[in-house]
């Protein structure tokens, strides 16, 4: 029997033992880290006994509830043992169907295994990093940066990070709730920052250890760092040098063709996960 419980109701120790051992872990998924970008605003699908699990979190526009993928949390879906099978999966989707649904993404595993209905979306993983898959322009380019004097040190200061972003990034930033997410992640002791140093700081690289995975969350270079090829440098570093367990290294993937590109010359290679929605024209707020 698949139950909805709110996140009040929830048995947090049940539901994190449940994500840990599932085949199809991510981060994204614990407790702690989608109250984070919820605001504590979401439900959980229970299969029996926390056999298998399913987060939902909503939102509300108008007194409608509706779910919403949130920012900084790009594969939610259904997490299971190793032995799950189709019919139990589709029993979720069955439930899922029945609700308003703005944007909700299922994982690359389930999207491999299940198939569920929606938009496949790219990400970009290297399963086990090494230079061998590095492209022309990166071994250059790796070249140049080796040559120059810049450092690569380990960094805690999640705030002098985010003003270096907001100064030379040209992405759009929800500044509130990315310090809360990187100070979340820091509590927990998952979060690694690394810059590149040239008399001051010139590139930032971003990580979450997600057990096996080592996610590129953000990263950010000022003109200077651009030009002296530091977001290849640190690149390499964190995927090679720092990285000495082979873990896979989630570039959680781009729909821009430049930085899809960027991934792709270290190596990387596609992978799928399934954004659905049955309110494709309705926006959140």
């Amino acid at each position: 029997m698949i139950k909805q419980i709110t996140r009040e109701k929830l048995e947090v120790e049940k539901y994190t033992a449940c994500l840990h051992r599932a085949v199809n872990y991510r981060i994204y998924a614990e407790s702690w880290y989608l109250d984070t970008v919820t605001n504590q605003q979401w439900d959980c699908l229970v299969l029996n006994d926390y056999e298998a699990i399913m987060p939902i979190p909503y939102r509300k526009k108008m007194g409608i509830k509706f779910i919403a993928q949130p920012l900084y949390c790009q594969q939610l879906g259904v997490f299971h043992d190793l032995f799950f099978e189709q019919h139990l999966f589709d029993n979720f989707i069955h439930i899922i169907k029945r609700k308003l649904v703005h944007s909700y993404h299922f994982n690359e595993e389930n999207t491999t295994q299940f198939n569920p209905q929606g938009t496949k979306k790219i990400n970009q993983i290297i399963p086990f990093p090494n230079r061998n898959g590095y492209s022309k322009m990166v071994k250059r380019n790796l070249s140049k940066f080796r040559q120059q004097a810049i450092q690569i040190i380990e960094h805690h200061d999640v705030e002098s990070y985010i003003e270096f972003k907001k100064k030379y990034s040209t992405h759009d930033l929800n500044e509130t709730i990315f310090f809360k997410v990187l100070k979340s992640l820091q509590n927990e002791n998952v979060l690694k920052i690394f810059k590149a140093v040239e008399n001051d700081d010139i590139s930032y690289a971003i990580l979450i250890h997600s057990k096996n995975r080592w996610i590129y969350l953000d990263g950010a270079s000022s003109a200077v760092g651009k030009k002296m090829k530091a977001s290849t440098g640190l690149m390499d570093f964190v995927i090679n040098d720092f990285n000495t367990q082979n873990n896979i290294f989630d570039f959680e993937g781009s729909s821009i063709p430049s930085i899809h590109q960027f991934y792709a010359n270290f190596g990387s290679h596609d992978v799928y996960y399934t954004k659905y929605s049955n309110l494709p024209f309705f926006k959140s707020p």
